[in-house]
């Protein structure tokens, strides 16, 4: 994190990650708008805000995030109608 937060403290938002954030939904590259501390809670807590990729079907959604080489854990999904 960019600045660093001190370990124990809550964020206040203003520090982004240092590894490159990717994101995809079901396959499909999603925007990242967002990638840093999350403001309120205690330091090692990462927000990634993405957008949707348009054409996403209904359904259960896979989704994977990538911080530099390290991607999220199995079976995150987001909910579509």
């Amino acid at each position: 994190m960019v600045p660093p937060i001190e370990d124990g403290r809550l964020a206040d938002g203003a520090s982004l990650t240092i590894a490159r954030v990717t994101a995809e939904v079901d396959g499909q590259p999603a925007e990242v708008l967002y990638a840093g501390a999350a403001p309120d809670l205690i330091a090692g807590v990462l927000q990634v805000n993405i957008r949707l990729p348009a054409n996403l079907g209904p359904g259960d959604l896979p989704v994977i995030i990538r911080a530099g080489e390290t991607a999220s854990q199995a079976r995150v999904s987001v909910s579509l109608r």
